[in-house]
């Protein structure tokens, strides 16, 4: 659903592709500094590389808990299926 702060494992996803990182996860409430500091824009390829090897993309650090304990996704088939169904969480207009 579009709005709603998700659940209480993380933000909610819906409209995520395009934003800044850190944003949707300020607006739920969480832990935002280390995601907002990678500057990063959720476009395609950097979704992609995000959901294969996080801690790439968003360094760890320690103690910080913000980019919760996922791992990434091995198979790219799950990667390529599941940013389509990101694409399709947008704000009509």
């Amino acid at each position: 659903r579009p709005e709603g702060k998700g659940t209480l494992l993380g933000p909610n996803l819906w409209g995520v592709m395009g934003t800044n990182s850190g944003s949707n996860v300020k607006a739920w409430g969480g832990s935002f500094a280390r995601l907002e500091s990678a500057f990063l824009i959720w476009t395609e390829p950097n979704m992609l590389a995000f959901l294969e090897r996080p801690k790439e993309i968003i360094p760890f650090r320690r103690g910080d808990t913000s980019c919760m304990n996922f791992r990434g996704m091995d198979r790219e088939a799950d990667r390529l299926d599941l940013l389509g169904f990101l694409k399709t969480l947008v704000v009509a207009t």
